[in-house]
């Protein structure tokens, strides 16, 4: 039976990041990483951006944020990046042992077995890749942008935090609040924080806004040819046209100024900052603020705890899909089979 594998990806764009499928040595991973630098999550040691699904990485329980403490028993903050790619590769698809930390979890063991792959071959997902096979819809890279700040302040080690809550006094509580805290709440637990209101090691607090703008030129917003901008669905993995103008668009043209941002500090501290991030919208429309936070806390929350954008935020959407019968192809040759992985829908076959 053919198998059909549709993977959606939401992640930062990473500059500096390096996607561990190295063609040369044909040793596939599935994971991207970028060496921290920040004092706030995973100083001088590699942070995991990017788990693909059905990659060796994800087999082997990595996630996102996990901070790679250890390889092969070597400390990761010593070791030169070059002996990083060159471990995690794996000798000839060797194991290879990891020590890793999130909020969840520190230091726990995970066994990633890299895929070995003939120098000679071609998978299939490599040439998905290489040709965009089967359409747009199926093998893209989409970049949005954008308009959220994010910072950090000070040098505290957000790993040993566990769990939150929200600030609440001194604050007109309404049903609007309601709902954006329990889209801050879900995408939190996603990261392996736990609510508790009680005691929290962090607090959570949100401001917000919608104005109408006083300077806004009607005539010349009819006569523009963008009113729009297309923004990330997480949930529904797509992307959506919402009424927002293009960064960099003359506020004339903007009905309504949009503003919404999330503070987090010390449970123990409350004057301690800790992390924020800030979006400010120009609206071509009117708009709801839960439903532009539906679409906006998660990706603001991309970056907590490792900031890497501190202007602009640019996220990469991408859809990788293809029909996978589990042959690799001839390098030199694709009309012909090189070999077949056991127990693929195509050596069952009888190919």
């Amino acid at each position: 039976m053919k198998r059909l594998y549709h993977t959606t990806l939401l992640v930062i764009l990473a500059l500096c990041s390096f996607a561990l499928t190295v063609q040369a040595q044909k040793a596939y991973v599935g994971l991207e990483y970028q060496l921290s630098y920040n004092d706030n999550w995973g100083a001088n040691r590699p942070v995991i951006l990017t788990v693909y699904p059905n990659s060796p990485a994800a087999q082997a329980g990595l996630r996102g944020g996990d901070i790679i403490e250890a390889i092969n028993g070597r400390e990761t903050h010593t070791m030169p990046e070059e002996e990083m790619i060159r471990l995690l590769q794996g000798a000839g698809g060797a194991s290879v042992d990891l020590l890793v930390s999130n909020f969840a979890y520190h230091r726990v063991e995970r066994h990633l077995k890299p895929i070995a792959q003939p120098a000679d071959a071609l998978t299939e997902r490599d040439i998905a890749h290489a040709f965009g096979m089967y359409s747009l819809e199926d093998e893209s890279d989409i970049l949005i942008s954008y308009p959220i700040s994010s910072g950090t302040e000070g040098k505290t080690d957000l790993i040993n935090y566990e769990t939150f809550g929200f600030v609440r006094t001194n604050k007109q509580y309404t049903n609007r609040d309601v709902l954006i805290e329990q889209q801050i709440t879900e995408a939190l637990q996603a990261k392996g924080l736990t609510y508790d209101q009680k005691n929290p090691d962090l607090l959570v607090d949100t401001y917000y806004s919608i104005s109408e703008n006083g300077t806004y030129d009607a005539a010349a917003a009819r006569r523009s040819a963008v009113q729009t901008s297309l923004r990330i669905d997480p949930k529904a993995h797509k992307l959506v046209e919402l009424p927002i103008l293009p960064m960099g668009s003359n506020k004339s043209l903007a009905r309504f100024y949009l503003k919404f941002g999330i503070t987090i500090y010390s449970g123990v501290n409350e004057h301690k900052m800790l992390w924020t991030s800030e979006a400010e919208e120009l609206l071509s429309d009117d708009y709801t603020l839960t439903d532009y936070t539906a679409l906006t806390v998660p990706v603001m929350l991309l970056q907590f705890p490792f900031t890497r954008y501190f202007n602009s935020l640019v996220v990469r959407f991408a859809t990788h899909r293809h029909l996978s019968l589990g042959i690799n192809y001839q390098a030199n040759n694709i009309s012909t089979i090189h070999s077949l992985p056991l127990h693929s829908p195509a050596a069952e076959a009888g190919l």
